[in-house]
């Protein structure tokens, strides 16, 4: 998860955090990008994403996934999105 719902600033600076994250050949990445907002975006790639979404379009696109990692820093996304038991990362379906 990267991106930012309420600011431009700490979305920009969420994906500048999440291009610069060294990962392993062996893993396959699979990126859902929240705009300010409220859009979603999904993509193998921070360089090719898919249309906004809504919430719920998000979710239902969404492949099986085995781990969630948010890369986010404005407020609502470290507190709520991150952490919370009710969030979307704690939502989604993960073996």
């Amino acid at each position: 998860m990267v991106g930012s719902i309420v600011s431009d600033f700490y979305y920009q600076l969420s994906m500048v955090y999440a291009k610069e994250v060294l990962q392993p050949p062996s893993v396959s990445n699979y990126y859902a990008v929240v705009i300010p907002g409220g859009f979603w975006q999904l993509g193998k790639s921070l360089d090719s994403l898919s249309e906004k979404l809504s919430l719920q379009e998000m979710i239902s696109r969404l492949p099986e996934i085995d781990l969630v990692v948010p890369h986010m820093f404005c407020p609502p996304g470290m507190l709520e999105q991150g952490a919370d038991p009710g969030s979307i990362a704690n939502r989604l379906s993960i073996r």
